[in-house]
């Protein structure tokens, strides 16, 4: 049997189990040598949605099944009979009040519209229209697409108005919903439009007046068990240790030392430090210190019973809802620069490739230099020069050879080297969100990510050795079934790798996809393979790092497992017994980090929701990020944000998901939804229950 598309074709559908490659020969009568042209058939079957792999074998999909032995001649045929050409007319558009003019659904184009045409209609209104000499002219109106619209109450004449934010939209809407009072006047609103151009809405909800607070945040606290306020007592101690420490003569005083943290410019609990020389040896002297948080909250104490319920700090956009309070995590706590503080230090000699030659752990006292961001010192990587002294300018060249090193020592045993984007949020003085962007971590993030990626690794292997009770961070490797369905999911994505039982298997993906349009899929396909960490008071690895040893040592104000670390080794140092770990203190501050962690993301989604509110009626260029049997989800690059479009709102065809091979397939023209492919959108509305975006689907950009 010849060895071609049709054969396999009639060979896979005769066996609906599917068939590995040497067995698929076998059947065809070829030799085993012809299997590197078999994969090249079955890779471009697999690359038209045709074939999908499940482990080792090789099935038809829904749309291979109905195929024949002529099906991709035919489908070539079809979709070039189908294909639309310039010359079609186009029959539906969006409306676009500001500037009057439409955007062609199924092209994206935009169109003037002639002067005696009707415009009593509302930004993104779904009409029909024809085409004369002198432009478009609409002849019906089909939908309303946007129906919630952000705005502004106003109090005049005994009546209550709704003034749209958005310049897309007329001003002057009578409200319905609320008693008309003086006290509404000015207040923002959420109204849902009843009637036009009778211009009347109905108001759904208020907006705080200040709705970057943190009550605005309230609802997600709720829902993730995140306490709102410090009890009194818990204020007070705080308050008792003052604002300055003592330093105590049997502390090592390293406040001679160039010692420096480096974190966000809008941070303002700093809890590490770093300082660093090479050695005439050619080796380096890491210094680590870290906030000396223990000597404030002990053991059962209101702090430590608090901290214990609270088990991390939550970071939103905007706010941080603390562990400790902010008389110790900004104050007492926090490394300032040019002050005293107390801290425990990790003082590391490391070899020409990043080898430990030694570690010691002392408690310490400190005075930071400068407290500098990180985008101070990506300037000076970046450019060279800035406006800090030389010494620090020296320095800091001097860390970003260290930690490339110390890089390249993880990588090189398998840690994971992921580039995920995340969303940054720009502010205005109000607190008001002004921009949402992507951002990558930086090599000044990267820095400082090893150097306290060293210091707990090396924490590790000292309270082993000194068999000291604490709780490890574990990241267990992943599931035997989570790896197969990647692997088929690589396969379909056209990445091959023979294993994924190593972190160096899951970075020859990373390589794979370094040039891929579909990258950042990859990667998060490759995060939802893999384990959750968690907090555990036995050592089983972390997968993620390829480290045998690891723990959380370097951040005590925000996270407790941090501070049960800190009180071991300050009991061993002090020569004392140190504190046994409670009974199930593993599971519950991996527990407050899951929830830390959701109400991390639900703050996100929120603020994204409540910018993008202003913007409803806007059109973007996109790109789908993800498919399921509803719909698909898009990302707009900038704004940063990701709204959701279900399957019935692509009128361009009728479109069949198959969770095989992870896409959708048009009926008629065939055309093939995956991660990557650009669309254009409108932004209609928001998706409250779940803090999402609505976008209408407006045209598919191809390819030039």
């Amino acid at each position: 049997m010849k060895l071609d598309p049709a054969n396999l074709f009639r060979l896979l559908k005769n066996h609906p189990g599917g068939l590995n490659s040497k067995e698929i020969l076998t059947q065809m009568g070829q030799k085993q040598k012809m299997k590197a042209q078999l994969r090249k058939i079955l890779r471009h079957m697999a690359q038209e949605g045709w074939v999908f792999k499940d482990n080792s074998r090789y099935q038809l999909t829904d749309q291979g099944k109905e195929a024949s032995g002529a099906f991709a001649a035919a489908s070539e045929k079809k979709r070039e009979k189908e294909k639309p050409t310039a010359k079609r007319r186009i029959q539906e558009a969006f409306f676009k009040a500001q500037g009057s003019y439409l955007l062609a659904r199924g092209t994206g184009q935009r169109l003037e519209l002639a002067p005696s045409s009707e415009r009593e209609f509302l930004t993104g209104d779904l009409v029909g229209f024809e085409e004369t000499p002198q432009g478009a002219k609409i002849n019906r109106f089909i939908e309303r697409s946007i129906e919630q619209i952000k705005g502004r109450l106003r109090f005049e004449g005994e009546q209550l108005f709704f003034d749209p934010l958005s310049a897309d939209f007329p001003k002057g809407f009578k409200a319905s919903g609320l008693k008309p009072t003086e006290k509404l006047d000015g207040q923002k609103a959420m109204g849902k439009v009843l009637a036009f151009p009778d211009a009347r809405v109905r108001i759904e909800g208020l907006i705080s007046k200040d709705e970057n607070d943190k009550a605005a945040y309230r609802s997600i606290q709720i829902q993730n068990q995140i306490p709102f306020e410090f009890p009194q007592a818990v204020v007070e101690q705080a308050r008792s240790f003052g604002t300055e420490p003592s330093p105590s003569p049997n502390r090592t005083d390293l406040r001679d030392l160039p010692i420096v943290t480096i974190d966000g410019a809008d941070a303002k609990d700093f809890d590490d430090a770093i300082c660093g020389e090479e050695t005439p040896d050619g080796d380096f002297r890491l210094w680590v210190s870290i906030a000396d948080v223990a000597e404030y909250v002990t053991l059962k104490s209101d702090l430590d019973k608090e901290a214990a319920q609270r088990g991390t700090s939550v970071y939103m956009p905007g706010t941080v809802v603390p562990m400790l309070p902010e008389e110790l995590s900004n104050g007492l706590c926090s490394l300032n620069p040019e002050v005293n503080r107390l801290t425990l230090t990790a003082e590391m000699l490391l070899g020409p490739k990043g080898e430990v030659k030694d570690c010691k752990i002392y408690e310490s006292t400190i005075k930071s230099r400068a407290r500098l961001t990180y985008g101070e010192v990506d300037q000076l990587f970046e450019t060279g020069s800035w406006d800090k002294d030389a010494v620090l300018t020296e320095k800091l060249m001097l860390y970003r050879k260290w930690a490339l090193i110390l890089r390249g020592k993880r990588e090189k045993r398998g840690a994971i080297a992921f580039s995920l984007p995340e969303a940054v949020f720009d502010f205005a003085p109000t607190g008001e969100v002004t921009g949402i962007h992507q951002s990558f971590q930086s090599e000044a993030q990267k820095l400082i990510e090893q150097f306290m990626l060293e210091a707990n690794e090396n924490v590790g292997h000292f309270c082993e050795k000194q068999k000291l009770p604490i709780l490890w961070r574990n990241h267990p490797p992943p599931l035997p079934a989570k790896q197969e369905l990647l692997k088929s999911l690589l396969w379909n994505l056209n990445i091959r790798v023979p294993f994924l039982q190593r972190g160096k298997d899951y970075n020859e993906v990373l390589a794979q996809a370094h040039d891929n349009p579909n990258r950042i899929f990859v990667e998060n396909a490759l995060l939802r393979s893999m384990s959750l960490a968690n907090y555990g008071a036995k050592r089983e690895g972390h997968f993620g790092l390829a480290a045998t040893h690891y723990l959380h040592f370097t951040s005590p104000i925000r996270r407790y497992p941090d501070l049960v670390v800190h009180r071991a080794l300050k009991a061993h140092l002090a020569g004392e017994k140190p504190p046994a770990l409670a009974r199930f203190l593993g599971e519950t501050t991996s527990e407050r980090e899951r929830l830390a962690k959701q109400a991390e993301r639900d703050g996100v989604k929120l603020k994204r929701m409540v910018y993008m509110s202003g913007f409803i009626g806007q059109d973007y260029k996109a790109r789908i990020t993800g498919l399921n049997r509803a719909g698909i989800y898009c990302e707009v690059a900038e704004p940063y944000v990701e709204g959701f479009i279900p399957f019935k709102g692509l009128v361009d065809d009728h479109y069949d998901w198959d969770d095989q091979i992870q896409r959708a397939l048009g009926k008629r023209s065939h055309r093939s939804l995956a991660i990557g492919q650009e669309l254009q959108v409108l932004l209609t509305g928001l998706q409250l229950d779940y803090k999402s975006l609505n976008f209408a689907w407006i045209a598919w950009i191809d390819p030039a």
